[in-house]
């Protein structure tokens, strides 16, 4: 029978590698929201313009003045970004989503 003290398998951490660790997650985590929160922006922006060309057709279809119509969906990035500015965590993020935004 092995005491907990003879597993030589098991790494040993300290306070301050688990802490690291733990913001490495964070920091991943943050990331990879953010790089799926742009993917789905650009999906909804995708799919307005299918809307505007769907619109466009029917109008048309319908025979109604080209002239007077408007795409449902005049900005397709228009009204779907958040500003997340006003957390106090935020500025500890800034620069790495500047990064991955550009």
């Amino acid at each position: 029978m092995r005491g907990l003290h003879e597993d030589s398998r098991e790494p040993m951490y300290d306070d301050v590698q688990l802490d690291m660790f733990r913001e490495q997650g964070i920091r991943e985590l943050v990331r990879a929201l953010f790089d799926y929160s742009n993917r789905l922006c650009d999906k909804i922006a995708e799919l307005r313009r299918e809307v505007n060309k769907l619109d466009y057709k029917l109008c048309i279809y319908k025979k109604e003045d080209l002239k007077k119509r408007q795409d449902p969906y005049v900005e397709e990035y228009g009204d779907i970004y958040e500003d997340f500015s006003g957390f106090y965590i935020y500025e500890e993020f800034k620069e790495e989503l500047t990064e991955l935004d550009e």
